[in-house]
């Protein structure tokens, strides 16, 4: 009985482990990150992956963040969010406008600019799949604030 427990135990932690979102701080004077993601990071049907980045910048900023998406079967419809907000206990305020993609490529790059400065410190892209039962791959991210 406690095998199949810690069994239980075992697949739930790796599953939990699959579903992870990303999420990374910018350190120092560093003002820009990227990386790529891997054959898991797959968003399927009604499904929203988050990616948080933290900027402990003291001077109002900019943002700038491009993704690029590949579709992985049919023609599934994604958007894309930029949220952003001062403090951890603070309440995510929008940044711009959604941004929706239709997979009808085999795949594409997003860009959401902000050119107003605010004084957020954490930022979370949010990508949302529609209901249909098509998969979109999330393949590239790349976050960079400015001062202005």
């Amino acid at each position: 009985m406690k095998k199949i427990i810690l069994l239980l135990m075992l697949s739930v932690f790796v599953i939990g482990l699959q579903a992870q979102d990303k999420s990374v701080k910018l350190r120092g004077d560093n003002t820009y990150t990227s990386f790529s993601f891997d054959d898991g990071d797959i968003i399927n049907a009604s499904e929203t992956y988050s990616i948080e980045v933290t900027a402990n910048k003291a001077t109002p900023l900019t943002q700038s963040m491009r993704i690029k998406l590949d579709s992985i079967s049919g023609t599934p419809t994604v958007s894309v969010d930029l949220w952003g907000k001062p403090f951890d206990s603070d309440i995510y305020e929008k940044i711009g406008s959604t941004v929706s993609w239709t997979g009808t490529t085999a795949d594409t790059t997003i860009h959401v600019l902000n050119a107003t400065a605010n004084r957020f410190r954490i930022f979370k892209t949010l990508i949302t799949s529609d209901a249909n039962v098509q998969n979109v791959a999330i393949e590239e991210f790349e976050f960079f604030v400015r001062q202005e």
